[in-house]
């Protein structure tokens, strides 16, 4: 969760807008995620979007959430339309380490372009993210040593995300 989040305390009920008092509804930051908390953390400035159908409360930070870090949702004073309570459980979460993958494109393979251009790319799992569909372009031309005229295209594999 380490980009924007939206945080969403969900009902079975509608709540009563006028129930929601911003005092009584908070992010805190418990520090990271590594260290046992103490105390109630630092308050997470947050907007407070309640849904249409009044089911859904959604807590926004304005600010993104540090990674590999401890945080804590409490909200009081909640109540549906007809003045019963809405009961929220103070929750706790984590968010995830914001470490670059790493990928061994030094491993891949490519074969020489067969008469039609196919080529082959190889290389052990993990050597390119999950998700990675490779394609040939023609994004270079090579002088044929056969003739200084004429040239020849080299497919070269670029990786596009589906």
């Amino acid at each position: 969760m380490a980009r924007p989040a939206r945080l969403e305390l969900a009902t079975a009920t509608s709540i009563d807008p006028t129930s929601i008092v911003p005092t009584q509804i908070a992010l805190r930051n418990l520090g990271p995620a590594t260290t046992t908390p103490s105390g109630d953390g630092t308050p997470v400035d947050v907007r407070l979007v309640l849904s249409a159908s009044g089911r859904m409360l959604a807590l926004v930070p304005t600010e993104r959430l540090a990674a590999d870090t401890r945080f804590r949702i409490t909200a009081t004073g909640l109540h549906d339309l007809y003045g019963g309570a809405i009961v929220v459980p103070v929750t706790t979460f984590v968010t995830t380490a914001d470490v670059a993958p790493v990928y061994a494109v030094e491993q891949l393979v490519v074969s020489f372009p067969d008469e039609d251009g196919t080529f082959t790319l190889r290389g052990p799992a993990g050597t390119l993210p999950p998700g990675r569909r490779c394609s040939s372009s023609t994004t270079a031309a090579a002088r044929s040593p056969r003739s200084p005229s004429s040239t020849t295209a080299v497919p070269r594999a670029r990786s596009s995300r589906r």
